[in-house]
């Protein structure tokens, strides 16, 4: 990668990556009780500043013996926490359908 050529796609992103030293999205970790499907937004808590999705389900499979929903989302940097139960939906969260995040994936 060459930071000196001129421009190409995804310079912007590959300069901000590289300034900030951060991506702007992280993988994490979830498990739910209600059936989750991937494609499926992920939105901020309720009193989170935040309004709208933060992120989107990638993939989601029964585990059997936690008897749980779990699977893989990529969600803005630094909207989730570890023990956050955060609502999930197609457009809109449904009542009752959260999921929570148990590990941050670096």
């Amino acid at each position: 990668m060459s930071y000196t050529k001129g421009c190409y796609v995804g310079q912007e992103v590959l300069s901000r990556i590289r300034t900030t030293g951060r991506k702007p999205r992280e993988l994490v970790r979830w498990r739910s009780d209600s059936t989750i499907s991937p494609g499926e937004s992920v939105f901020a808590d309720p009193g989170a500043a935040v309004a709208g999705p933060i992120g989107t389900i990638t993939s989601a499979a029964w585990h059997p013996v936690l008897n749980q929903w779990t699977g893989l989302a990529f969600v803005k940097q630094g909207a989730a926490t570890i023990d956050s139960k955060l609502p999930v939906g197609a457009e809109t969260p449904r009542i009752g359908n959260r999921i929570e995040i148990f590990a941050i994936v670096n």
